[in-house]
């Protein structure tokens, strides 16, 4: 019995022209998984997606050399590939959520450290702070700043 998991055992047993079949593939999802995601998917996340590729069935005809409709060609198709990928995985869903959870603090912190100190007291005498700081990261992230 090995111990090679199944993505693992699918990798040790492609040819060289099936690799050859694989790489566009393989770069056409690294490319996706940046431009949709960027430093917001951790790389152990991104590196675990591109292996696991081997295992989706139109991959799997992409290899074999079989003309399957289903395999990305276009960046729509590969960004789609990604998104299916990612939610599927629930590691990268983890890390995205905590990336963007930790955006979410540097943002907070920054609206509070841009305000006047009366006008910040102010709010958070009559208690609007945190509201006035969820709209502002709320504005921010929308704005893509």
């Amino acid at each position: 019995m090995s111990n090679l998991n199944t993505t693992e055992q699918v990798w040790a047993g492609l040819t060289k022209p099936q690799l050859q079949r694989l790489e566009p593939i393989i770069q056409g999802l690294q490319v996706a998984l940046a431009r949709r995601y960027g430093n917001r998917l951790a790389e152990i996340c991104a590196d675990n997606l591109l292996r696991e590729v081997v295992r989706r069935p139109e991959i799997v005809c992409a290899i074999e050399g079989v003309e399957d409709p289903d395999v990305p060609q276009s960046k729509q198709q590969f960004d789609t590939l990604a998104r299916e990928m990612v939610e599927a995985d629930e590691l990268s869903m983890r890390a995205l959520a905590f990336s963007d959870e930790k955006k979410k603090r540097e943002l907070a912190q920054e609206v509070v450290n841009e305000l006047a100190p009366p006008r910040r007291m102010t709010l958070a005498r009559t208690g609007q702070l945190d509201d006035y700081v969820t709209k502002e990261v709320a504005a921010r992230l929308e704005g893509g700043l």
